[in-house]
């Protein structure tokens, strides 16, 4: 019965299976005014002792009936809070869900006819309309094709200079180890040398030729690849 109440009043989209939008607005709880607990507000009745049994009946049902004020208003009190702060989450969902709405709306249809209105099917401007939308179409499609094209063969090329730089990486390493090699020889050599009084058998080695990293291939521009999303891990040189 409450439901059905409910579902004739501005609430009505919470009964319904059509996904809620964010004009969907949840009817707003007008606080009441609640006054302050007054605790022992009939004090001295409640004091006074009661001459007969009358009055003694009178003042139990008067302290039960100010125990349910006070548990009725610290009710109303909370219920209000939890009402307050309902309204306040609705409010935010309801902008959340607004720029989830933009957001879908800016994205483009494909349906030619969408406004639930009849056409003459041979007319010349629906026609215009078919070969316009139909242009349209393929011209997207050949752009969804080169765009595909263009980030195979980025990622092509990216991995064969990941490769490249992973192989100068280990002929720099093998070059350094090698001259560090000579580096101890000649070392102990000129030490000997010393000892002995004379020059050293061989002139100090030189680092061999250090080769430099080759340059990354260009990032995909998102006006152009608009899908991707590039691996921009950064390479260490070496």
């Amino acid at each position: 019965m409450t439901v059905n109440s409910l579902a004739t009043t501005s609430a009505a989209f919470l009964f319904t299976l059509s996904p809620v939008c964010s004009t969907s607005r949840v009817p707003m709880y007008m606080p009441q005014i609640v006054s302050p607990l007054q605790y022992k507000r009939y004090r001295k009745i409640l004091d006074c002792p009661p001459k007969t049994e009358a009055e003694h009946e009178l003042q139990v049902a008067l302290r039960e009936s100010e125990q349910r004020e006070e548990e009725t208003k610290r009710q109303m009190i909370g219920l209000q809070a939890a009402s307050v702060l309902q309204i306040q989450y609705c409010d935010r969902v309801r902008g959340q869900l607004a720029a989830q709405e933009e957001k879908a709306g800016r994205k483009k249809g494909t349906r030619l006819i969408g406004d639930g209105l009849p056409h003459m099917l041979t007319g010349d401007v629906f026609v215009a309309q078919v070969i316009t939308h139909e242009n349209a179409m393929e011209a997207e499609a050949r752009d969804k094709e080169m765009r595909a094209k263009r980030r195979a063969e980025r990622s092509e090329e990216l991995a064969h200079w990941k490769r490249e730089e992973i192989e100068r990486k280990e002929r720099n390493k093998a070059t350094r180890a090698n001259f560090e090699a000579q580096k101890v020889e000649w070392e102990a050599e000129r030490d000997l040398a010393k000892l002995e009084k004379r020059r050293p058998r061989w002139n100090k080695p030189k680092m061999g030729e250090i080769e430099k990293p080759v340059s990354r291939p260009e990032r995909v521009q998102p006006e152009v690849y608009d899908s991707e999303q590039e691996d921009d891990d950064g390479e260490e040189e070496g």
